[in-house]
Formats: C-alpha cells, structure tokens, sequence
C-alpha cells in the first residue's frame, strides 16, 4: 500500500467534525505545527498534553467572543513505519480532537498528516508554531522566515511561538499571560510584534529566553536589595546565605505579569525591572527584615 493511499484512509472518517458552522458565523482560524513532535509522548515531550493543559483555553481567550474557531493542527508524522503512525493517529484520535471539540467555540478540529503550508490558510487567523518552522525580526511586525534555512524571503504572518512547553517553566508561566490580541478587522498583534514595535532588542529565534532574561534579571535585583537590608555591621550578605529569604518572596508570576504588562503598554525598559523589584520588596519589607536568615 502507498503511502499516500495509506494516509487517505486514515483520515477518510470525519467522525471528529462538527456540523459545518453557518454562512454568517464569523470564524477565526488556529493553526498549529508539529504538535506530535516526532511521536513522542513523555511527559516532558508531550505537546498534545500541553496543548490541553497550558495552551487552548488560554489561546482561544484571546480571540473576541464574536468569533467561532476553526482548529487545524498540522505534522508530517515523520515515522519509518505505518505502525508508529497508527499508533500516533490513534493518540490524536482520542486525546487531542474530541478534546478541542469539547470547548463550546470550536466548531472544527482537524489533524492534517501534512507540513504547514502557510499559502493555504484562511483568515483571521494566528499560528502557533510549536514545530520551531518559523523566526521572527526585530525590527518588523507580523514578520517571519523560516528558521535554520539559507533562504531570507520574508512573510507577512501572524506567527506566536512561546517555546517549549513541556519542560520550560517559563513558557508554562508565560501562557497564563496576554499572548496575542485581535481588532474589529481581525488583524492580530502578539507579544513579539509588540517587542518590535517597541525597538526591545529579543530573541529572534525564541523570543521567550528575552522574557526569561528579564525575570532573571529582576530576580537578581531582588537577591542584591534583601542582601543590602540584611546587611550586618555594613557588611553586605551573600547571597547564598539569603537563598530561602529570595525563594520565598520571588514571585515568578507577579514578575512575568508585570513584564508582560509593560510590553503591552510599550514602557519595558530597564526601569521597568528596577521598578518590578522594587515593589516586591516594598510589600514584603516587614517580611524580609525579621526573616532569620538560617530558615
């Protein structure tokens, strides 16, 4: 059997689909790449798990209430034998379809056995790329070329990459935040189009490790300032020493949302963190002043 024959049967079914959505719903379009990731489904590999537990709901909230949504997740599936893609069709059979379809918006998912083309995608839309296809530039909004590859041809896409979530916390803190937004016309904006806009320097293949630089910069401001206040005899002290102090009063969260939030607001910039620290240490001054520093 062909390979091409072989993979029409499988997805002869549409068992998973709704009902075609009416002529006058307005649809808004998720596109997803490489979300099998190689048939690996470990816990820390495993992107359907993510999808489900970190990305969806939290995607779809930041589509207007107006629109219906269309999911279509795209990988090749690029296994050595017909039963290693049996074995993942199945998997996307049972745990990511009728998952999507559970969500009262969605009115299709559809897996595709195919790479992404973005020449044949509908609009509004935006594209998760969890396949690591596209990378983004500085100095241009809804901009990208495909990553790793000679070929410098630019596109004009609404692309939304936030690393690996699996096994990076800090993309797991990061969808809790404001990732993308959508205007009367459909056209959308992300997190990294606003790091353009803003001329903030980031990184161009993986803009979260800039976000991820932050907060470990901000954390380190707040390690400096605990230490200047619980300095002794005005001998600063080390940071080793006020480690639980630091853990306890760092929060990740309330960092990465502030972080966010002067993105959107176009004011990230140094003082920015200086001013994010700050405020943790105003709130838990008391705290940290009679914190022993052997707890």
């Amino acid at each position: 059997m062909s390979k091409n024959i072989f993979l029409k049967k499988l997805f002869k079914k549409k068992k998973y689909l709704n009902l075609e959505s009416d002529s006058n719903e307005k649809i808004f379009n998720i596109y997803t790449t490489g979300i099998c990731n190689w048939g690996n489904f470990n816990d820390d590999q495993n992107l359907v798990q993510s999808w489900k537990i970190y990305c969806r709901d939290q995607i779809i909230s930041h589509i207007p209430d107006y629109y219906k949504i269309h999911i279509y997740h795209y990988d090749p599936i690029l296994e050595s034998s017909d039963q290693n893609k049996k074995k993942i069709i199945k998997y996307i059979n049972k745990h990511l379809i009728p998952f999507d379809l559970k969500h009262k918006r969605v009115k299709v998912s559809e897996f595709h056995p195919l790479e992404f083309n973005h020449n044949l995608i509908n609009l509004p839309n935006i594209i998760i790329d969890l396949a690591h296809i596209y990378t983004f530039h500085n100095d241009l909004m809804n901009k990208v070329s495909f990553y790793n590859e000679n070929n410098s041809e630019i596109f004009n896409l609404n692309v939304l990459r936030f690393g690996f979530v699996p096994n990076m916390k800090i993309s797991q803190l990061f969808l809790k935040n404001k990732l993308f937004d959508v205007d009367e016309e459909g056209n959308v904006r992300t997190y990294i189009d606003m790091l353009s806009f803003i001329e903030y320097d980031f990184d161009e293949s993986e803009p979260i490790l800039t976000i991820e630089k932050l907060l470990n910069q901000t954390t380190k401001l707040i390690e400096n300032k605990i230490s200047i206040l619980k300095s002794e005899n005005n001998e600063i002290v080390p940071t080793y020493k006020i480690r639980n102090i630091v853990k306890k009063f760092t929060n990740k969260d309330y960092i990465i949302a502030a972080i966010v939030t002067a993105i959107w607001d176009s004011s990230l910039n140094q003082q920015t963190i200086e001013s994010i620290s700050n405020n943790i240490i105003q709130v838990y001054i008391t705290s940290i002043l009679n914190m022993d520093l052997d707890v």
